[in-house]
């Protein structure tokens, strides 16, 4: 296993964001945070793309790069775009930007019961 964050990030409504985390970032599990309205805006504009414009997946023929995936909930359903490597810089810049945001936030621990 490598170094890199291993997590799911779910931006839910206009305040509240989830995190679960797998691996390298915080401790294992799930998380949830309520946002501001400055963050909830801050959030908002870095994910206002045109979604549509980009492939489906952006690979690459070197090996042992961060990955990341991408669900997207529009109008017409879920868009799904993996992307292996740094290409498009934008989404490569999208993913950092989510990792400082996870790193600044106050989460807290969701407690699920299994039955």
């Amino acid at each position: 296993m490598g170094t890199c964050p291993v997590f799911e990030f779910f931006f839910v409504s206009d305040s509240l964001v989830l995190l679960t985390a797998k691996e390298n970032i915080l401790s294992t599990g799930n998380f949830y945070y309520q946002l501001n309205e400055k963050e909830a805006k801050d959030l908002t504009d870095l994910l206002l793309l045109d979604w549509d414009k980009y492939e489906s997946e952006y690979t690459t023929t070197m090996k042992d790069l961060p990955s990341m995936d991408f669900k997207i909930k529009s109008k017409d359903g879920i868009k799904r775009i993996r992307v292996a490597g740094t290409d498009p810089e934008i989404l490569f810049s999208i993913k950092e930007e989510i990792i400082k945001k996870i790193d600044a936030y106050e989460w807290e621990k969701m407690e699920i019961s299994k039955k």
